[in-house]
């Protein structure tokens, strides 16, 4: 596993950092001795209690607020990562939307919305390679560097027997190309 490698010292990015996956990989990164900085990235960062409470305890830990359904907060964001980081190691994007307001998951495809679509799309299959061409000129060093981006099983172009969950079925087998 890439976190079994890191170097000292290892800077990294989570996404969906103020709950489930995110905020799990938040708590495991700041146990390890090799982590330098993370920067946690969630819309409502500064509002998520576990957050602050970890970033009191933790001077590694930084809160970055980030809309990944806008491309532009996106860009600011890579800026001012690698502008006070300058190398970063370890990409874990663990965003993801599913429901959100405005946002359900369909059961039929008479309920697809194309406002919800493109906000599913633009933060479960465009975030993840926005980031990536934000952050790229922080990855260029000669240490070992990881992009991960976490997808779900129902983003299986081969494993779809149930159907619904149009918007978000189809934003996950897109970010897994």
């Amino acid at each position: 596993m890439a976190l079994a490698r890191l170097d000292d010292d290892a800077n990294v990015v989570v996404t969906g950092a103020s709950s489930g996956i995110g905020l799990a990989a938040v708590r495991e990164l700041l146990r390890r001795p090799g982590v330098g900085t993370v920067l946690a990235v969630s819309r409502r960062a500064r509002d998520c209690a576990a957050l602050a409470a970890l970033a009191g305890r933790d001077r590694r830990l930084q809160l970055h607020e980030v809309d990944l359904a806008d491309a532009a907060a996106i860009d600011a964001f890579g800026r001012e990562a690698v502008g006070r980081t300058g190398a970063l190691h370890l990409l874990l994007n663990c965003a993801g939307m599913l429901h959100a307001p405005g946002v359900r998951p369909e059961k039929a495809l008479a309920q697809l919305d194309i406002d919800a679509l493109e906000r599913v799309f633009a933060v479960d299959a465009f975030a993840p390679v926005l980031l990536a061409r934000a952050l790229l000129p922080a990855f260029r060093h000669g240490q070992p560097a990881v992009l991960a981006s976490v997808s779900a099983r129902v983003g299986s172009i081969g494993d779809n027997a149930l159907g619904g969950w149009y918007a978000y079925r189809a934003s996950k087998a897109a970010q897994n190309q």
